[in-house]
C-alpha cells in the first residue's frame, strides 16, 4: 500500500498568488510509515515547546509565516529548524 499526501499553495486569485506551488510525499505504507512516525515524534520531542507537543502537527504555513498559537512560544529559528529537519527526512531517508 502507498500513503500519498499533496498540498498546494497559490490557488486564492491570480492577483493575490499568481503561481501555484504543489508539493507531495508518497512512502509505502506497509514498510516505511512507523520509523518517519518515530522520526517525526523524534523532532517534535527536540524543537517544539513541551507545553505544545501533545496537540502538535506538522502544517508548514503555519511554521513558516508564524502562526498565533506559536507566538511568543516557537522562536522564529526553531520553526526553520523544524520544518528543515522534516523536509530532510525525506532527502536523507533510509526508508526505503
Amino acid at each position: 500500500m502507498r500513503i500519498a499526501y499533496f498540498d498546494d499553495a497559490g490557488t486564492s486569485s491570480e492577483e493575490q498568488e499568481p503561481f501555484a506551488v504543489v508539493g507531495g510525499v508518497l512512502i509505502h505504507g506497509d514498510r516505511e510509515w512507523r520509523a518517519i512516525e518515530a522520526d517525526m515524534k523524534h523532532i517534535i520531542e527536540q524543537q517544539v515547546p513541551q507545553s505544545l507537543q501533545a496537540n502538535f502537527y506538522f502544517h508548514a504555513t503555519h511554521l513558516f509565516s508564524d502562526h498565533g498559537s506559536f507566538k511568543q512560544l516557537i522562536t522564529p529559528e526553531q520553526r526553520f529548524q523544524i520544518l528543515r529537519e522534516s523536509l530532510a527526512l525525506s532527502l536523507n531517508s533510509g526508508y526505503r
